[in-house]
């Protein structure tokens, strides 16, 4: 005996009769809808992260704070790293240098010949932190400039010349830098506000310059920004000149002595002011940014570095 199907109505488990109709769901069309509808949720996701994170084209501002009275000496690196661990040496080194996890560069002075430079130490994963002991990192040199190893270093204990470089004049020299991870940037500015509450004569310089890449571990420091506060004048370029020159004096007497106040400095043209794509960087080739700021008689600071993503060529 064939038993009519059970359906249910109004809450109730009813039994179909003769003539009544029943509606089947088209399982494929709302599939197809419900995928359609996942795909622009998907979409949306990955714009509002864009938004959030800095998409292609959207501003990134990235702070920094330093309370600078009592903690450390002028001048003070903001971000990355800038020192020289040798200079003006000619031959072989075999004394142990701390890079402190940064990658070596180094610096060539004068060259006669070309060939190879050798770096020995100990490396660290830049991704996992897991430490190499005793490892190489061959630089192949022809000309003067900066070249850069590409592993990153806690420590060489020996630089090794070549038998090809007859002659060489060159610095040990850490330079490590700062950028957003991951992703392509411009450079466009800064916003720094400075804070001094005390007695005394305030003065300062901010440095920033940027790492890029020429060609293969030959790169060059380019200076996007360099400027002093100090009494008389108030403001001096020692970058820019003529028209573009920001240097101007001020008219309140001895303002920098004044006691709890609060200066800025910002500039947001590097995207026009610069030619050459000086302020582009590629983590992809190890460019970034480095900030040296060298101060007396201030307290605090909050610097913004604002960048711009760039889409992926």
């Amino acid at each position: 005996m064939i038993k009519s199907p059970l359906v249910l109505s109004d809450g109730k488990i009813q039994q179909l009769q003769a003539g009544d109709t029943l509606d089947v769901p088209n399982l494929a069309s709302d599939i197809a809808a419900n995928a359609a509808l996942i795909a622009a949720n998907t979409a949306d996701i990955a714009a509002d992260a864009a938004y959030l994170y800095g998409g292609p084209g959207q501003l990134v501002i990235v702070p920094y704070t330093f309370a600078l009275q009592g903690v450390g000496t002028s001048p003070v690196n903001l971000f990355g790293s800038h020192f020289d661990l040798a200079t003006g040496l000619t031959a072989n080194n075999a004394t142990e240098h701390i890079v402190g996890n940064n990658k070596v560069h180094i610096i060539i002075n004068s060259l006669i010949g070309s060939g190879t430079i050798t770096l020995t130490g100990d490396s660290v994963n830049v991704l996992t932190g897991v430490p190499t002991l005793a490892t190489t990192d061959v630089l192949t040199v022809d000309q003067p400039g900066r070249w850069v190893s590409t592993k990153m270093f806690f420590r060489i204990t020996n630089v090794t010349i070549g038998a090809g470089i007859t002659a060489i004049n060159y610095n040990i020299h850490v330079h490590g830098t700062s950028r957003l991870p991951n992703v392509k940037s411009k450079f466009i500015g800064y916003r720094a506000d400075i804070l001094k509450s005390g007695a005394g004569s305030a003065s300062l310089r901010l440095e920033i310059h940027s790492l890029r890449q020429i060609s293969g571990q030959r790169y060059q420091s380019n200076i996007l920004e360099d400027i002093t506060m100090a009494r008389h004048p108030a403001i001096t370029d020692n970058l820019r000149v003529g028209a573009d020159a920001r240097s101007y004096n001020s008219n309140v007497a001895n303002y920098v002595d004044s006691t709890n106040i609060v200066f800025t400095l910002r500039q947001i043209d590097f995207d026009t002011y610069f030619t050459n794509q000086e302020h582009y960087l590629d983590p992809a080739l190890d460019e970034g940014l480095q900030a040296i700021f060298t101060w007396a008689q201030i307290d605090f600071m909050v610097f913004y570095a604002l960048f711009i993503r760039i889409p992926s060529a």
